[in-house]
């Protein structure tokens, strides 16, 4: 749970009165949500560490989240109706031009985890489009995103191309190892 509340500051775009869950960034910022929102746009939200964890003062769950506030305001975004282009132009104006390509990684890495699904595409785009500011080990890091899951298609053949001449070897280490017993091939939804 966070440090203290008093040491806690409020997200100035989540803080809904009628929220019933407060989330808490690992630096301390609590975002007030609902619940709904969080399971119709997020398909790995850490349910199960919001059990059992009430708020008394506001009588709502709470859970803290290892992510910083940057992170978790900018998915948190994507959750709710909001223009992508917006919210991208928004976070391009936050960092360095320096800084950009490492933020959106972190970024990208932290919606596939909580699989925030509304933020693939704009991802890929931007991905895409600062793809020369990553050196060799960022574009194998990415690689091994886009891997992981198929939310990414087009970047998948943009990174393979620009990767060419890389060792196979190289390649291989972070693509997961398919697995014939146990995947899944069939086309359609899951059963």
């Amino acid at each position: 749970m966070p440090k203290s509340k008093s040491s806690s500051k409020q997200s100035p775009l989540f803080n809904a009165p009628d929220a019933d869950i407060i989330i808490y960034s690992s630096d301390n910022v609590q975002f007030l949500l609902h619940t709904n929102n969080l399971a119709c746009n997020t398909g790995a939200f850490p349910w199960e560490a919001v059990k059992n964890l009430v708020d008394p003062d506001h009588n709502v769950s709470v859970v803290q989240l290892p992510e910083p506030a940057w992170i978790l305001e900018t998915l948190f975004q994507f959750i709710y109706p909001r223009r992508y282009d917006t919210i991208i132009s928004s976070l391009r104006s936050r960092f360095s031009f320096w800084d950009y390509p490492k933020k959106l990684l972190s970024l990208a890495k932290a919606a596939d985890k909580y699989e925030v699904a509304n933020f693939f595409f704009p991802c890929e785009v931007e991905l895409t489009n600062s793809l020369s500011d990553y050196d060799d080990k960022d574009m194998l890091t990415i690689l091994k995103i886009v891997a992981k899951h198929n939310h990414y298609p087009k970047l998948m053949n943009i990174l393979m191309n620009a990767l060419k001449d890389m060792a196979l070897s190289e390649i291989s280490k972070v693509i997961p190892a398919s697995d014939p017993v146990n995947d899944d091939l069939s086309v359609g939804p899951p059963h």
